[in-house]
């Protein structure tokens, strides 16, 4: 662990970069493949914690977003569907209790009422409010629509619902990836989009080093 703290203190870059640097450094240093896939769950679902919390409270210290499009900046900005991920026809279920969810409430007065309706009723499910994709191989949840309740039901820990989406990204795995956590590259090296958070990159990188473990 000394010998990759003193490679990160050489080789400053982006927080991808570093973050994925001590990965594979780590990676690396283990011979259990039960422990690299351990050790890779374990910190994605450190990633994915981090950004559900920090999404959640953007609100309170941005005020509020400039445009429509800052509040979805999600994982596949800009990808078409065709060429690189599938809609499936699976149903699964999102526990607010257990599941970190990935939400942008974008109205400082209906964030705050959430919480207080949530306090006082639970969270109610409303199947035209409330919309939620999934992510099944980064393990990765996003709320779509109904994001303020979706968020109060989230850091409360209370509520579950049905995931509208469910999405296959093999296509995604096998054709794009990224070197700097800014862009989303095609293997034959031209640019798909612009990656909108570093931590998606470095969720969609973790789960590929996982399924080439698994």
């Amino acid at each position: 662990m000394q010998k990759i703290l003193k490679l990160l203190k050489r080789k400053k870059g982006t927080p991808f970069k570093t973050a994925m640097l001590a990965i594979k450094n780590q990676l690396n240093e283990m011979d259990s493949v039960d422990e690299k896939i351990t050790l890779l769950k374990f910190t994605r679902m450190a990633i994915i914690s981090e950004l559900a919390l920090s999404s959640i409270n953007s609100l309170l210290y941005t005020g509020k977003f400039a445009e429509w499009e800052d509040r979805f900046p999600y994982l596949l900005s800009g990808m078409n569907r065709e060429h690189y991920y599938e809609l499936l026809d699976d149903t699964c279920e999102c526990d607010l209790s257990k599941n970190k969810v990935v939400s942008y409430p974008w109205h400082i007065d209906r964030y705050f009422n959430a919480f207080l309706i949530i306090a006082q009723e639970d969270f109610r499910y409303d199947e035209l409010n409330h919309m939620i994709s999934y992510y099944p191989q980064l393990n990765l949840y996003v709320a779509y629509n109904g994001l303020h309740s979706i968020s109060a039901g989230v850091l409360s820990q209370n509520g579950t619902l049905p995931c509208n989406e469910v999405y296959d990204l093999t296509k995604m795995f096998e054709n794009i990836h990224t070197e700097d956590g800014l862009q989303w590259v095609h293997t034959d090296g031209f640019v798909v989009g612009e990656i909108p958070d570093f931590r998606f990159a470095l969720i969609f990188e973790i789960s590929r080093l996982l399924r080439e473990l698994e």
